[in-house]
């Protein structure tokens, strides 16, 4: 379990540096919103659930710890905000 927890939070580190980068570029900083990146965060995410498919299909690593490491990082993120918004 500990190895699919590893390769979850693997993968959920990769998709949020690429929707950094997709959302950089589309917001340059001129105003203006380049459309491009909504076919790109399109095939972010296709991407992303073949990964999943392929990583569940291929029964190298448990599906409850590929879950959890998925959901770690998201859940950081939100435990972080939540402490930085009691702080005063």
């Amino acid at each position: 379990m500990l190895a699919g927890a590893a390769v979850g939070a693997a993968v959920a580190c990769v998709n949020f540096f690429f929707i950094r980068k997709i959302l950089e570029k589309a917001f340059p900083g001129e105003g203006t919103i380049r459309k491009w990146f909504i076919v790109q965060y399109v095939l972010k995410f296709l991407g992303l659930v073949a990964l999943i498919y392929l990583i569940v299909r291929s029964g190298w690593f448990d599906a409850g710890g590929l879950l959890l490491g998925l959901s770690c990082l998201f859940l950081g993120i939100v435990l972080e905000g939540l402490t930085r918004s009691f702080k005063t």
